[in-house]
């Protein structure tokens, strides 16, 4: 009876070790699915447990660079769907649609408008002030993005890692391109 006890308690812990080392084991999905949320949210540390450290602005950097209140426009507009996953061994590929602002036709409406008001300080009576035309600019800019209403929609393969258990993303030019709106397809 005492052995039958010993091995049903045996077996009793074995099966809560086996089901509990499941749980609370994130799936590449998931991992994807709160990477994005916490750009959309502005979420550093999350971010960084994500993309990393050196793929992720710290606030002072933010402060001293421009084009923070841009990338928070993108970041903040991102809609996401993950449409599939396959895990291979420490690495996973996870299908998502990604769609954002399409800078294609911000940039072409900025670069119309900004070149009209260029022009305009160019042949006023006033000297040309190029600190506040760059401001305008940004100005311009920033209104376009804001006021945007066209969308872009990729579709990604995302590629990740599992590193000591946890998914981490790698972030490579396609994955970008989609976040930032078609943003590298015009800059070529």
């Amino acid at each position: 009876m005492k052995r039958l006890f010993g091995l049903s308690f045996v077996l009793l812990c074995i099966v809560i070790m086996l089901t509990g080392c499941g749980e609370g084991l994130e799936t590449p999905e998931e991992a994807v699915t709160t990477a994005l949320n916490a750009m959309k949210n502005a979420d550093r540390s999350t971010m960084v447990q994500y993309f990393g450290e050196e793929n992720v602005r710290t606030e002072e950097e933010d402060l001293l660079l421009e084009g923070k209140e841009m990338r928070d426009i993108l970041y903040k507009n991102i809609v996401f769907k993950t449409l599939s996953s396959e895990i291979k061994g420490n690495t996973a590929v996870v299908k998502t649609e990604i769609t954002n602002i399409d800078m294609k036709v911000v940039v072409a409406d900025y670069v119309v408008e900004g070149l009209e008001a260029v022009l305009t300080s160019a042949f006023s009576d006033k000297q040309i002030n190029e600190a506040a035309i760059a401001k305008q600019a940004e100005k311009i800019l920033l209104d376009k993005m804001k006021n945007a209403t066209d969308r872009k929609r990729h579709t990604v393969e995302i590629k990740l890692t599992r590193i000591q258990g946890d998914w981490k993303i790698d972030i490579d030019d396609a994955l970008l391109n989609a976040i930032y709106g078609g943003l590298y397809d015009v800059l070529e």
